[in-house]
């Protein structure tokens, strides 16, 4: 917390309308983030695919985790079912990144208990990344989600050293 530093991440899954751009300005602003990846997604849709292999063409500025195969709150699911989202999900980012998403996770919806973590870092995703700083921004305005100024007056009003922004 005695940073200046405010680590910016995104949930790859669920809504992919503003996808491409968002990756895009990253990259054309030079803007590191850290990219959970749902496996599902990025599997069977065509932004989803064109956004991870955009990702993997710059890990000068991404670093990939694992969101889940599809997005599953594992609070809901016994320890094995865990261990197959993320396994999952690991085989196919890491078929397009060429490396591992381990040791990090997010749990879907940020669901998370003793079992989650237990059955997470037994095949060894161990660290658990979660925020304190988020824009609920999975909605679009039309559809009653923020807008960008409000995404940047949330960020703005929140945010201190050592954050993590979920977007």
């Amino acid at each position: 917390r005695d940073s200046g530093v405010v680590a910016l991440t995104f949930d790859l899954g669920g809504e992919l309308g503003p996808t491409l751009d968002v990756v895009t300005w990253l990259i054309d602003n030079d803007v590191p983030a850290t990219i959970f990846a749902e496996g599902q997604t990025i599997s069977t849709t065509e932004v989803g695919r064109k956004a991870i292999q955009l990702i993997a063409a710059h890990p000068d500025l991404f670093t990939v985790a694992s969101y889940s195969w599809d997005g599953s709150a594992f609070t809901d699911l016994a320890d094995i079912e865990i261990q197959e989202q993320l396994t999952l999900a690991e085989s196919a980012i890491a078929t397009v990144i060429g490396k591992s998403t381990r040791p990090f996770f997010r749990p879907p919806l940020g669901a998370q208990d003793g079992h989650v973590r237990a059955a997470a870092g037994a095949i060894g995703w161990t660290y658990m990344v979660m925020w304190d700083v988020d824009t609920l921004d999975a909605k679009s305005p039309s559809e009653g989600g923020p807008t960008a100024a409000d995404i940047v007056a949330k960020v703005l009003s929140r945010v201190q050293g050592g954050s993590i922004v979920r977007l």
